[in-house]
């Protein structure tokens, strides 16, 4: 029998895979292209590439303080400088930093 924990891990190992089949069968017009007021392909991947390491490094904190507010604003240098060159990577590449 699993722990909660392992299911959990299995449930984001199976969508990360499901993530890196999406990336690697964009079509190549449709990577780097933005709908009107949304995202591209490209863009949404970097945002996930950027938060995945900031967040698992606030997990400690967030959990040692229950109730703490959490967050950071849209505008912070750090979050930006991780989102603007992941943005210009091709799939392979999104799917190695992703990775």
């Amino acid at each position: 029998m699993s722990t909660r924990a392992e299911r959990y891990a299995h449930r984001i190992e199976a969508q990360a895979e499901a993530l890196f089949r999406r990336i690697v069968l964009a079509p190549p017009g449709s990577w780097h292209r933005r709908e009107p007021g949304g995202w591209s392909p490209s863009v949404t991947v970097a945002h996930i590439c950027e938060f995945l390491p900031y967040w698992s490094s606030r997990l400690a904190v967030l959990a040692s303080n229950p109730g703490s507010s959490w967050g950071r604003p849209e505008d912070d240098p750090d979050r930006l400088a991780g989102i603007e060159p992941g943005a210009l990577l091709e799939p392979p590449a999104a799917c190695e930093r992703l990775h």
